[in-house]
């Protein structure tokens, strides 16, 4: 009697111990998977969001447009001085305390390369580049981003800073390749004179 109640409790304990691990395997295959690659997808689109970024003209009355990022905001600086043609701050709302600074200013420097020479600093990483068709600078500091031309003794500089997401350095290049310059028609030498002639004949 003993014998045939010790097999029954063997046969019980098996069945028992077979439904655990029958429903921790159950339990474990319905569990989401972290790694696989749908929720790598999920989670790249939330750090790139699809929203296709708008751009703006912003035209300046010192002769100058560019394009830029429909979530910056462009402000003229109020006070400036007589060899300052146009100073602008553009700022994204999300990111406060953070300055994208544009510049067009005389210079006493005839190149860009001389301007350089002037002014650079052992740890900037100097690149090359165009602006408004004009050969430039890309230079990348610890800090800022700046983007530099000279042509017929201006300045124009690009200043943001530096961010590890890339944000500014996107905003950077955005206005820099779509930078365009109206400069004026030089009179033609041809011209001044015919005037001159027709006072002295007058």
């Amino acid at each position: 009697m003993s014998k045939k109640f010790f097999l029954i409790a063997l046969i019980v304990l098996g069945l028992v111990l077979i439904g655990l691990l029958g429903f921790f395997l159950i339990k474990k295959s319905s569990e989401p998977n972290f790694s696989s690659p749908v929720g790598q997808d999920n989670l790249s689109s939330e750090i790139s969001p699809s929203v296709e970024e708008k751009l703006k003209i912003y035209n300046d009355e010192a002769g100058f447009s560019f394009q830029y990022s429909d979530r910056l905001s462009v402000e003229e600086e109020a006070n400036q001085d007589n060899q300052t043609y146009s100073f602008l701050r553009l700022t994204d709302v999300s990111r406060p305390g953070e300055i994208l600074l544009i510049k067009v200013v005389d210079t006493q420097f005839a190149t860009v390369e001389k301007w350089l020479a002037g002014n650079k600093k052992p740890d900037w990483q100097v690149n090359e580049t165009v602006m408004a068709e004009m050969n430039g600078k890309y230079i990348v500091t610890a800090e800022k981003l700046l983007s530099v031309a000279v042509n017929r003794g201006i300045l124009f500089l690009i200043e943001s800073p530096v961010d590890q997401a890339g944000y500014w350095q996107k905003a950077q290049k955005t206005i820099r390749e779509s930078f365009k310059v109206n400069w004026p028609a030089p009179e033609s030498v041809s011209s001044s004179l015919d005037s001159g002639i027709e006072e002295i004949i007058e």
